[in-house]
């Protein structure tokens, strides 16, 4: 430990050593506080919020690597789960007799540490509540550093309002983790650098170039809010004023590779970035493009394609000034991570990737009693080399939740209440058509965006959330999940066709019968039509999607020698809502071999919790029919 961290935990040797019996379950310390008894047993583990639980099972990746199959092999029997507590600690388990299989304190969390052992610490009126590792953890990632390394499986994760930072750990032998100097890989924190805020976001882990012929696996990540907060005395550091930055460091060892930082002056001020999502244009495991927005409403587009990281830049105006590709209007803020997926035309040429997000945040108790109005956006980037920033005046198909209708639940139908949106056309696939996206003001005051945005194939699943204002302390409220085109905003169709000539379809299996049809239409008070959201009964989590079937995927094959000589196999991929990098169009940067991978169906099951609460609720979701669906008249006597 350092100097800084051992005064955080106590006044002298004896109260830091005191705070450390505390912290690995010792009772009985004088002037410390008890832990409480749960169902006739003494409770060590702290409260979990917003830490989102993830699985370390089998390596399942795609890589063209051939060692790989052997790597899987060794660790086929890995069964573990890691989840952050707020008491200072993330901790791993066997999922199969949830035995605690290792604990890590991140060093971004030790200034809180001490409040923990606090006799009154989270009573009314007494030692307030403290975040610790709060934050998200990104799906474990199979990576070899170079090409004679040995594969690894590495997590990095956030603290969220736990502290500024992230770390990474090495978890490849869940048997028998290892001692820290193993386990503990990295961590990145305001120590390093004082833009390192407060980490709400997942990172993305992927392959970046290194020069004309390498590559490196690297980690991708924001550097969150709020990084003027004034932590210098526990060791941090602080900036003036908020500022944004990404971060792109080496998996192995968390050396930096490349800082990019947005303006602090001008037109185009960022001051907080959302977790980044990746494009992968040629699908070979090298990441070209990264999006992510800002509290300041701009969605901001980088090019990694550059044979060098030193040369990694924001995309730029004519003028060479840093500037967003999309600007919301003031009052909307950008802190979900966005997704995107290609726009080609008919004949399968590129236009450009709908880059997919909401508005709205929930990082503060003030924000808790906004209600500006929040929305929901489609951006068609067409990856111009030299950018004009776009506007909702910038030729924007508006959409609108028109109306709701409440189904009662019975054999054949699944109760809830739904929405239903507008059909307005929007073509984005027709290179001659001047629609540059699409947008749905949210129509519920202060409700936004509270989850990442999921694409499956003919849809995108975005969650939004309506907080109580007043209720600070306990958590309420509702939400919403919400199934549209990701091409148009409207109700979701087969091959995400525009509203007037596309087959509709419903997303959800209303009438519970395991397939989309009509059937699944709902008596609207504007007219019948299939939902294109469901309402939750609090405020959702993050969602979980269990496929029915997935299918490999695949690009443009390379033509002639791989540069790179297949080193972008060097991280195995995952499915692209699950590793945050997704396919796309762009231009620049030199291209290596294709690697296949598995994608997500849309047909399949999602499920999420609600904030303050212990369950799960799960829904059936449809894939496109094979057919149109002839809709018979007598189909909406029965149901009215």
């Amino acid at each position: 430990m350092t100097a800084n961290q051992k005064a955080v935990l106590g006044a002298d040797a004896t109260a830091q050593k005191n705070t450390i019996k505390f912290l690995r379950g010792v009772e009985g310390i004088a002037g410390f506080r008890s832990r409480p008894i749960v169902d006739g047993v003494k409770s060590f583990l702290g409260d979990i919020v917003d830490g989102q639980p993830v699985v370390v099972t089998p390596p399942g990746g795609f890589t063209n690597a051939a060692d790989y199959n052997a790597f899987k092999t060794a660790n086929s029997a890995r069964n573990m789960v890691l989840v952050g507590a707020n008491d200072g600690m993330l901790h791993a388990f066997n999922i199969g007799n949830m035995t605690e299989l290792a604990a890590y304190i991140p060093s971004g969390v030790f200034p809180h540490l001490k409040a923990l052992t606090a006799s009154d610490y989270g009573v009314s009126g007494g030692t307030d509540h403290t975040y610790h590792v709060n934050g998200s953890i990104a799906n474990p990632i199979d990576y070899k550093p170079s090409a004679a390394g040995a594969w690894k499986t590495m997590v990095v994760g956030g603290l969220g309002q736990g502290g500024q930072g992230h770390y990474a750990l090495d978890v490849t032998n869940t048997t028998s983790l290892g001692a820290a100097t193993t386990m503990v890989k990295w961590d990145y924190t305001d120590v390093n650098d004082s833009e390192i805020g407060y980490s709400m976001g997942l990172p993305i882990i992927s392959n970046v170039r290194t020069s004309a012929t390498t590559t490196v696996p690297a980690v991708i990540f924001s550097n969150g809010y709020e990084n003027s907060f004034d932590d210098t005395a526990s060791g941090g550091q602080k900036t003036a004023s908020n500022t944004s930055a990404l971060y792109i460091v080496k998996a192995d060892d968390g050396t930096l590779l490349k800082k990019i930082s947005l303006p602090t002056s001008g037109t185009y001020i960022s001051q907080g970035l959302s977790a980044p999502w990746g494009v992968d244009i040629a699908q070979d495991g090298i990441l070209d493009y990264v999006y992510a927005g800002d509290v300041n409403g701009n969605m901001w587009r980088f090019d990694l394609t550059a044979d060098v990281a030193a040369d990694f830049k924001v995309a730029t105006n004519a003028g060479g000034i840093a500037v967003p590709i999309f600007k919301a209007p003031a009052g909307q803020p950008i802190t979900m991570r966005p997704a995107s997926l290609g726009v080609a035309s008919s004949t399968g040429t590129g236009i450009g990737n709908m880059v997919l997000f909401g508005t709205g945040q929930l990082l503060k108790d003030a924000d808790r009693s906004t209600t500006t109005t929040q929305a929901l956006y489609g951006v068609l980037d067409k990856m111009a080399s030299s950018i004009t920033t776009l506007t909702i005046a910038s030729n924007f198909q508006q959409q609108t939740i028109t109306d709701e209708y409440t189904l009662a639940a019975g054999t054949n139908a699944a109760g809830g209440t739904y929405r239903k949106v507008s059909t307005n056309d929007i073509d984005v696939t027709d290179p001659a058509s001047t629609m540059l996206g699409w947008y749905i003001n949210l129509p519920t005051l202060s409700e936004r965006m509270v989850i990442t945005p999921r694409i499956y194939n003919n849809r995108v699943n975005f969650g939004t959330g309506i907080p109580i204002a007043t209720e600070k302390c306990t958590p309420g409220g509702d939400g919403w999940i919400m199934g549209l085109n990701p091409l148009t905003g409207s109700v979701v169709t087969k091959n995400n066709q525009k509203p007037s000539i596309g087959i509709a379809f419903s997303f959800l299996d209303i009438n519970l019968d395991g397939k989309s049809s009509a059937a699944d239409r709902l008596a609207f008070p504007s007219g019948a039509a299939y939902a294109s959201g469901f309402k939750t009964p609090g405020i959702p989590t993050e969602l979980t999607f269990i496929a029915t079937s997935s299918a490999l995927t695949s690009a443009a094959p390379l033509v002639g020698v791989d540069p790179y000589d297949g080193s972008g196999g060097f991280v195995a991929m995952r499915e692209a809502n699950s590793q945050g990098v997704g396919k796309g169009y762009g231009g620049g940067g030199t291209q290596g071999t294709m690697i296949p991978r598995i994608d997500s169906g849309d047909e399949g099951t999602v499920c999420s919790g609600t904030v303050g609460s212990d369950s799960v609720s799960c829904r059936k979701l449809n894939k496109a029919p094979t057919t149109g669906v002839k809709v018979e008249s007598s189909t909406w006597r029965e149901i009215k």
